[in-house]
């Protein structure tokens, strides 16, 4: 009995709040290299400098978690939606890592607090990299909201739509 109910506690504890999950799958079999042209990022130097209001994805392409909501980040590129999201692929920019702030050397359970501490920065050195996915939002040349993993990405784009 109780390996029947696991499954639907964990259902439960997943869910999204009573509101329709939105499935971030593409479907439409799209590839991040035919955006990367238009959308791409190649200067990481530009972080902080691209426009007034945008997004940045950081994405891998061997991510599986990249690909779990690929069809969320074209479908709101393809949308034109604002502000504009730009494409931030991990592979392309040599020792990306090195570029922000190192995480302790600890295992973390919690990214919260490095999360809220990066935010309001204006320099990659002061912002904690997590990896991919990541969406950080950036207005006025200062990060004002950063999203770090798949749940949170779907979280996000749920409350977009």
């Amino acid at each position: 009995m109780k390996y029947i109910l696991l499954p639907i506690a964990f259902l439960l504890l997943t869910s999204c709040n009573n509101k329709v999950c939105i499935d971030c799958k593409d479907y439409l079999n799209r590839q991040f290299l035919n955006y990367y042209e238009k959308y791409g990022i190649n200067d990481i130097t530009n972080f902080f400098n691209l426009d007034s209001h945008y997004y940045i994805y950081l994405y891998s392409i061997t991510c599986p978690h990249c690909e779990n909501i690929k069809g969320c980040i074209l479908d709101y590129i393809d949308l034109n939606k604002s502000p504009p999201m730009y494409l931030l692929q991990k592979d392309k920019i040599k020792n990306i890592k090195s570029y922000f702030k190192e995480l302790p050397p600890i295992e973390i359970k919690d990214k919260e607090p490095y999360i809220k501490e990066s935010l309001n920065k204006c320099e990659l050195k002061d912002v904690y990299y997590f990896g991919t996915p990541s969406l950080f939002e950036i207005k006025n040349n200062t990060l004002i909201n950063y999203y770090v993993g798949e749940a949170s990405l779907i979280t996000l784009f749920n409350s977009l739509n």
